[in-house]
């Protein structure tokens, strides 16, 4: 079966990868090793059809001798909630692996492995996959964190019918369901500072190569652009943010109306303006400033000059999103958001314009 979504699961726990498509035994040695039936198997584990209890003691006692596990989607089949699997859903439309996933994912694993709970991670799921994973009778997922909400979201309508307890990285702009909290940056702070930052220096034409509005995200950092510099604000362009190419388009669109700083969504974004900035025949940090928003100081590594950037702490954002996630799985009491500051650091990437 080929599956839609990564084909991998982390079990904190043990820290080890486990293939959910290969197994040393299948259903059907289990089958023949207890004289019955694939289906009997089968309603055994999942529990969709009664089976006696000693064609069940049988099923149990086969698969024990072959060594035979079904995998976590088989398990959770019954619709019972396995408390110690949690959902782990990574944003990344086009199936790729942005810069912050090692660091945010392993806070999320750590914080799993001392309260004894297993991660499942998925990557690149559209909507529809999403749903599919969901839908009753499919997974035994306990909660989920979901990273990168959009508006009317299909996802967290769906988790709010199965009562599955959700933690969103981003700040939902929604009507939220009761089981719902939040870890977040302070974007609108964030924006705002780097635009002060930049005037400060003599700037007025700057541009912003920010999320796409249909994430919250994505609005947020608008709305706290055209608050903070309302005369740029044609100058202000969504992407993907994972999309080197995209940002390298915008950003020469940017130089085209004389921008002389570009704040991007993140180093993937920076990269693309950098490329802009250098086959417009301009330099970054001397004609061009050229700021990164959710960056990380191991992100911003290998840029020539040194990237100006916002550093965002994604420890602290997983490990507080997994947190916050098993109080609520363990039904727990937990506090019902946290917004974490960021710190600026300034590169070689940013000058004082001449007046």
């Amino acid at each position: 079966m080929d599956l839609p979504f990564s084909r991998f699961a982390v079990e904190g726990n043990a820290s080890f990868w486990h293939n959910m498509k290969n197994s040393y035994s299948s259903i059907n040695d289990v089958a023949k090793a207890a004289g019955v039936t694939k289906s009997t198997v089968s309603n055994v584990f999942s529990g969709q059809s009664f089976v006696s209890k000693e064609l069940t003691k049988k099923v149990l006692a086969a698969a024990k001798k072959l060594d035979y596990t079904p995998g976590f989607f088989a398990a959770g089949l019954s619709g019972k909630r396995n408390n110690d699997i949690i959902g782990l859903f990574l944003e990344s439309t086009k199936n790729e692996y942005l810069n912050y996933f090692d660091v945010f994912v392993g806070a999320v694993l750590r914080v799993a492995s001392q309260a004894k709970k297993r991660v499942l991670i998925f990557i690149g799921l559209s909507n529809e996959e999403f749903l599919q994973s969901l839908r009753a009778k499919t997974t035994p997922m306990a909660g989920v964190i979901l990273v990168n909400p959009v508006f009317d979201d299909a996802r967290v309508n769906q988790l709010k019918k199965d009562e599955l307890p959700v933690v969103l990285l981003g700040k939902p702009m929604f009507s939220a369901p009761r089981r719902l909290k939040y870890v977040d940056v302070d974007n609108e702070g964030l924006v705002g500072a780097v635009v002060r930052i930049l005037k400060e220096a003599g700037h007025q034409k700057i541009a912003f190569i920010h999320a796409n509005e249909n994430m919250t995200l994505g609005l947020v950092q608008r709305q706290a652009f055209d608050k903070a510099i309302p005369e740029c604000k044609d100058l202000a362009y969504p992407m993907y943010v994972g999309d080197v190419e995209e940002s390298y388009d915008l950003a020469k669109r940017a130089l085209s109306h004389n921008a002389t700083a570009i704040i991007c969504a993140n180093p993937n974004s920076a990269r693309g303006a950098y490329r802009a900035i250098k086959d417009c025949g301009k330099r970054v940090g001397k004609d061009v400033a050229v700021f990164s928003l959710g960056a990380s100081s191991a992100s911003e590594a290998g840029f020539h000059p040194s990237l100006s950037y916002a550093s965002q702490n994604y420890a602290k954002l997983g490990g507080a999103a997994a947190k916050m996630l098993i109080a609520m799985v363990d039904h727990k009491e937990t506090r019902s958001h946290l917004v974490i500051k960021n710190k600026i650091m300034i590169g070689n990437s940013f000058f004082v314009l001449k007046k």
